[in-house]
């Protein structure tokens, strides 16, 4: 009989739950993305701002995860990386409506010339089809005179003549997904730089644009999906539903055990097994505890156990865990009193984090 029940997640409470988780990591991402498209006018730290608004997108989704109590580790993640990318495209969102925005107001008084030579008003909706149309060609890399004489047929609804070019006829409209692919396009094409504040930096081509830009999402999205997936997948009650408290009793097993015994013992509810290694000698280095987390609510709730290897790394005291999940009181109460019997040591209360 395995005695170490696997965590299971319980998923959202409610439907309206997981619409709040979204729109919550889409606001959030406009925001940080907002922030950092702002500062990138002046200055751009490739890596750093992208895992910047992973991280808050990511924090922003376990307030809500936590609170909302939606305890679904992928649709978590759908939610922060959907956020984590609406955070990255922001800066290439504003780029998009800025130089649209000057593209139409330099079309609007080319049409002054335009009513003057043919006596025709361009509509808004036409300067709006012409910059659609630009967009899309200059993304094409079309840059010759026929281009400029249909954006002039564009905007006035009908043939016309342009210099020595033949009688040029409107295109059929090429439409606003055009006109993104083709803007995205252009940025591509013209490539970035990298250097240092205040210096023209080093040109890496459009092939590195595009590598650059696939690395800083990754990132976003990254650590905003995984941030949201942690939360999710804390340890909840079945029954009450609430998460488990986040005090951490900790209990001395043993020296160093192997992953696979550790976690044999705990399958088979081997108390024995667990506390073989005890008493830790003084100079032991490396060794087992078992941390136990409790429902805050239902006494008789299974407990949350990880068995984590305690170790002294670069950064200190380090842990690594070897097996996780639920056990019942019971066995759990046998533990303690048989590591207790071992090796005399009080339950210490550890604050996660």
């Amino acid at each position: 009989m395995n005695s170490l029940k696997p965590v299971r997640p319980l998923g959202a409470q409610e439907p309206f739950d997981v619409l709040l988780l979204l729109v919550s990591c889409i606001a959030i991402g406009i925001l940080a993305g907002l922030l950092a498209a702002g500062i990138g006018q002046f200055i751009w730290l490739i890596i750093l701002f992208p895992i910047g608004m992973g991280f808050a997108v990511g924090m922003g989704a376990t307030v809500v995860i936590k609170a909302r109590k939606v305890r679904a580790p992928l649709i978590a993640m759908l939610c922060a990386g959907l956020g984590g990318l609406v955070a990255y495209s922001m800066d290439l969102t504003l780029d998009y409506v800025r130089t649209r925005a000057a593209v139409g107001g330099n079309l609007e008084e080319y049409a002054v010339t335009l009513k003057t030579d043919t006596g025709i008003q361009a509509t808004d909706a036409a300067v709006s089809e012409a910059v659609d149309f630009l967009f899309d060609a200059w993304g094409a890399q079309r840059e010759e005179p026929e281009v400029d004489a249909q954006m002039a047929a564009i905007l006035i609804g009908e043939p016309i003549t342009v210099g020595e070019l033949p009688e040029q006829a409107p295109p059929p409209p090429v439409g606003t997904a055009a006109a993104v692919e083709g803007f995205v396009r252009m940025r591509i094409n013209a490539g970035t730089s990298i250097g240092n504040a205040g210096s023209d930096g080093a040109p890496i081509g459009p092939i590195g644009t595009m590598i650059l830009w696939f690395v800083e999402l990754s990132f976003t999205v990254g650590f905003a999906a995984f941030a949201a997936r942690a939360e999710a997948s804390e340890p909840a009650c079945g029954t009450c539903k609430n998460w488990y408290s986040e005090e951490v009793a900790a209990t001395v097993l043993g020296a160093e055990p192997t992953k696979a015994a550790a976690g044999a013992a705990l399958e088979r509810g081997d108390v024995a097994a667990l506390v073989e290694g005890l008493p830790v000698p003084d100079d032991q280095k490396r060794f087992a505890a078992l941390m136990a987390r409790h429902c805050p609510v239902c006494e008789s709730a299974p407990v949350y156990v990880e068995a984590n290897l305690l170790f002294l790394g670069p950064k200190g005291t380090e842990s690594k865990t070897l097996k996780r999940g639920f056990i019942e009181p019971a066995l759990y109460t046998q533990i303690v009193v048989a590591a207790n019997a071992s090796y005399p040591q009080p339950e210490v209360a550890l604050e996660q984090g």
